[in-house]
């Protein structure tokens, strides 16, 4: 990660602060079925933080093969004491050719970012999001 000015978000509030988005700016889900909220609204979440954690000026640039371009990728794992499971597994990023994991609002400058996200929003964002009845 690059040198910032600004503190590193540890919350979801945070990148909003950061990014001077006021706390209560979320989508309008008043036509959404309510079932799809919670990951409606993790999704937005998630845009803020990467935003933030990346820096405003960070645009990927997909003609660039050599430029990393990574994302937080987890694992589900279940155990007796997890039964859902979830875990950061791994960060990882493509060199060699394109693929639509992810959009570019989601993509980490490098691996330390995609990680710096994937353990520090795991509970707050990602669990919620990806994992339905969180």
């Amino acid at each position: 990660m690059t040198d910032r000015t600004l503190p590193m978000p540890t919350k979801v509030a945070d990148s909003f602060k950061n990014l001077g988005i006021p706390e209560d700016a979320y989508p309008d889900l008043s036509k959404v079925p309510e079932r799809f909220h919670v990951a409606i609204r993790k999704h937005y979440e998630l845009m803020v933080v990467t935003e933030d954690v990346n820096g405003q000026d960070y645009e990927p640039d997909f003609t660039n093969m050599e430029e990393e371009k990574c994302i937080p990728v987890f694992i589900v794992d279940a155990d007796e004491e997890h039964k859902t499971g979830f875990g950061l597994s791994y960060y990882g990023y493509v060199s060699t050719y394109a693929s639509t994991y992810v959009g570019a609002r989601l993509l980490c400058k490098d691996d330390d970012t995609a990680e710096y996200i994937g353990e520090t929003f795991r509970e707050e964002i990602f669990e919620p999001y990806m994992l339905k009845g969180k």
